[in-house]
Parts: structure tokens; sequence; C-alpha cells
């Protein structure tokens, strides 16, 4: 960001970490050092006069001496300035910051019990002396379940296993070196982008071998790529010629997420897209996506009972999307890794160094309502984006009304005006805000020439409906195909697809620029490349 521009190193609440359990509370907010950053007015060694013969330059970006016309706000809401310096600022939090759109269910410990108090939420806004705001910051979360602190030494994704369903798991400041498979609706909170950083280097080799076991594993798939069944284990004892393999399947993870529709998973099929190759990197699902540096997936389909999920690559007849928390047994949540059901978020965090396919972060399908929000993701590569991938570039052939229909049929219903194309309701109402998104590339082709690259930065595909795109710093960003910056695209399974209907930047380069407030199909705008 241009020098003067306020920006967070870290912010703590009652302990690690923007939460505090009342308002009341002080929230204690400190400024990112002074950054030494590359220098674009360098002209080479032969270059004497400054700024020209400098490679780096100092840009400042602290609060200001004093408060001026600086201050501070919680979801739209002012805090009482308590302390004031240039490194250094302390708020009383208000009462009156807005509800969380989405409650902890009381079943894990939330809210809705009364056990708790409810759950409030909201962008963190720091203005400077200098009258400049903050770009990215965090989401302070206000009452509901104490979050969980992650142990000393602890993985992103040990916590994520532990957790129930909405809660709130705390990052502390470190390097996260992992692939993290976000397979519940929890929320995961940075103290400060700048400070919680995921690293998702795949040296040296191997080290994708545990997401890919784990993959499967959600998806219930076997090691050797077959269902999980009673006559075909997780590590079936053939693999290894003894007792059984080593690597286990926890019932809680078994079976709890659901691939998209005719996107395959098993065997054969000459007729879709990319099959082949998501079978020669290792029996997963993800194929030439994998390896984000966080990586959603998510329940979202209801199989008729007595079906067979596997038994070919369309779902099998009566299969329905969920579109509520129904009640199960004693009145427990059915489907833990339902994200309609619990709120969930990735805030906070730095996401870097991604290189296998899937890029920063991979939102697979059925992550509904999930807010990604104030991180810096930069320097990934990705096959369909480097930076934030919001769905398949490739997809079923739609619902259309009077027309040749597939399970599972759309959420939106009661129409009956022929020929209209039904929305997929794959993944609803994403909320992308206050992130930056540099310095990422899109190379495309998924080993088949057919699919091409998305937008550098960000691309939302055709199915991801209602999502909205707010206040992000999109800069620097490069594809092989469509957007440097930003696309809206798709292609269907059987290969006639689209290219990118909205774009942020330049075709391929993606210059300076934020994008602006959103309708529902995520226009944005950007300066010049």
């Amino acid at each position: 960001y241009p020098a003067g521009t306020p920006a967070i190193k870290e912010v703590d609440g009652d302990g690690v970490g923007p939460w505090v359990s009342a308002a009341g509370h002080t929230l204690t907010i400190n400024s990112l050092p002074d950054q030494q950053v590359n220098n674009y007015a360098y002209s080479g060694p032969s270059a004497t006069a400054p700024p020209f013969n400098q490679k780096k330059i100092t840009r400042h970006y602290g609060f200001g001496a004093t408060q001026g016309v600086g201050g501070v706000t919680i979801g739209g809401v002012k805090a009482t300035v308590t302390s004031w310096s240039g490194t250094q600022i302390q708020v009383t939090v208000p009462p009156n910051v807005p509800l969380c759109a989405i409650q902890q269910q009381a079943l894990y410990g939330g809210p809705n019990g009364g056990s708790v108090p409810a759950e409030r939420c909201g962008e963190l806004i720091i203005t400077a002396d200098n009258g400049r705001q903050s770009v990215d910051a965090v989401t302070v979360t206000i009452g509901g379940k104490t979050p969980i602190p992650m142990a000393a030494g602890a993985t992103i994704q040990s916590a994520i296993d532990a957790a129930q369903p909405g809660d709130l798991i705390i990052v502390p400041p470190g390097v996260y070196t992992e692939f993290v498979l976000m397979w519940k609706p929890v929320r995961l909170q940075g103290v400060g982008a700048a400070s919680s950083v995921i690293n998702a280097n795949t040296q040296p080799a191997g080290r994708l071998d545990p997401w890919r076991r784990q993959v499967d594993c959600l998806f219930g798939i076997a090691i050797n790529g077959r269902p999980i069944s009673p006559t075909n284990p997780y590590d079936p004892p053939s693999d290894k010629g003894n007792n059984g393999g080593p690597w286990i399947c926890p019932a809680a993870q078994q079976f709890s997420v659901d691939r998209l529709p005719l996107e395959a998973v098993v065997g054969w099929d000459a007729t879709l897209n990319g099959n082949l190759a998501e079978q020669l990197q290792e029996p997963t699902l993800m194929g030439a996506y994998e390896g984000a540096g966080i990586t959603v997936l998510g329940k979202g389909v209801k199989f008729p009972t007595g079906s067979n999920p596997f038994g070919s690559d369309t779902f099998p007849p009566g299969t329905v999307l969920l579109t509520d928390c129904t009640s199960g047994p004693s009145g427990a949540n059915p489907y833990p890794s339902n994200f309609l059901c619990n709120p969930s978020r990735i805030d906070g965090l730095s996401v870097t160094d991604s290189s296998q396919g899937g890029g920063g972060v991979f939102v697979h399908a059925y992550g509904h309502y999930l807010e990604i929000a104030n991180n810096r993701i930069h320097s990934n590569t990705g096959t369909l984006s480097g930076g934030i991938n919001v769905g398949q570039g490739e997809f079923a052939p739609a619902n259309i009304v009077g027309g040749t229909a597939y399970d599972p049929p759309s959420c939106y219903t009661g129409q009956t005006y022929t020929g209209l194309e039904l929305p997929y309701c794959f993944d609803l109402n994403v909320n992308v805000h206050h992130n930056m998104i540099a310095g990422n590339s899109a190379i495309g082709d998924e080993l088949f020439s057919a699919t091409l690259a998305g937008g550098g930065g960000v691309t939302f595909c055709t199915g991801h409906d209602y999502y909205k795109f707010n206040y992000n710093w999109v800069c620097g960003n490069l594809s092989a195909g469509d957007g440097g910056g930003f696309a809206h695209l798709g292609m269907n399974w059987n290969g006639d697809g689209s290219s990118s209907g909205i774009t942020l930047g330049d075709e391929y380069a993606n210059g300076a620029g934020r994008s602006v407030e959103s309708a529902a199909a995520g226009a944005a705008s950007n300066g010049p490349p």
C-alpha cells in the first residue's frame, strides 16, 4: 500500500487475537512497522540520483503520533479511543456492534441456547491521523463461545480436525508450513495477516502425501482409489501385504464432504474433462486443483436412503441439495460439515507460496456463507487462479425449466418459465472483502488444453451465486487466460464453456486497484493496468 496507509501487525482482546467476551473490554491494535519494499522508480546500477538509484524504499504504515482526525470503528460503530500512538491504539469495544449473521449452534456450545451471549462481529477499520483508512485489518468478534487457542507447536489442521462446527480458532503469530483442509464450518482467525502466515511450500517432496490421504478420507475414498466399504477398508491389507496399512480415516471425517454433480471421483469416464488428470495425480478428487494453502470442502447434498453415491459419476436419482439444518436424532445436526448451519471465516491470515495448482484459497463447493476477509494472499501460482478460487472451472450443464433435468435440482424452486436457467447453488453468499491479493499468477490447463486460466488474482466460477467482492486491494497479478486481477468464468463438463464475463484489470496483467462494492454478479472496478 502507499506510504501513510495505516496497517496492523496484531490485534488482541481478552487474550491473543481479536476476541472479547463482552462489550466494554479493551482491544489493543499494534501497527505494522516500517517496511522495505521494491522501488518501482529504480533505474538500474548506472543511476546515481535518488530515488532512481535505490532498489528499496521505506514505507510507513503507522497510525500517527497524535490522534488528530484519526479514529477506530468496529462493524461501522465508533469505538472510544483510550490511548493513541504511532505504533499502538487501545479502544473500548462498543456495545452496539451488529450481531453476526450466522450464530454458532447451541449443540456445539454456541449462543442459540442462551448459555453464552449472542455473537457480535464487525470489520475493524482504522483511520490514521492523516485521514487515510486501513485496507485490511481483522474481524472483531464479541461474545459467543470462548475461542479455541492453538497449543504451542500445533498445526492449523489439527485444530480444525478437533474443533466443533462454528468454533472460532485463533491462529497465533507464526509461520505455519502446511496445506489446510477446512472440511467443516469453522472460523480461522489470525491476529493479523502480517503475523499469522500459512506457507504452502510443497518442498521437500512428499509434503503433499498426508493432504492427499485426508482428501481421500473426506470424500469417502480408500487409499486404493475405490469407495470405502466393509469389503474395501480405507487402507486395505492388500496394499501393504500385511494386516493393513498405517493410515487411518477417522469416522468423523469419512465421507463428510461431497463432490459436485458429474465430478469424477473413481473409475474412468472419457466424457469427463480432467478425469484422467485427477486419477494420475494420486486417487484424490482435487487433481490439478490440489495443494492450495487453504482448501474449503463441504457437505452439500442428501443422498436417498439405500442409494449408492458412487454407483456412477451422476448422483443417484432423488439426490437433493441441503438447503437448511434439518434436525437429526435428539435435535443433533446430522451433517456437521454443512456450512449453512454454522459460521465460517478465513480472516487475518497471509497465504503464500502455493504452487501445486489450487492457489492460495480454493473453495471447492458448498462453502455457503463463507467469509474471506482481511487476508494477504500473495505470491501464489494456481491452475485456475493463483489467489482465490471460488468453485470449479468445469461444471455440469444447467437445470432448465421444461428441459432435461439432473439431480440434484436447483435450490431455486417454484419457477414455471420454460427455458429459464436455474441457479446451481454450489456456493451461496460467499463474502470476500478487505483482502490484499497481489503478485499471484494463473497458469491454466488442467492437463487438458480445454481448460484456460481464470483471473490471476481471483476467479468466481459459474454456479457460485450471490457472492460479494468488496473493498479488496487487487494488484500485480498475472493470468495466462482471462482477467489479470479478477474473472468470473466457467466451462461445463461437456467442454462448451464461456470466457471471462467480468474482468478486473487488463486481460492478462493486473495493475493496482481496489474493488468497489459489488452487485450479486460480482461487478468490480480497477485502476489502470
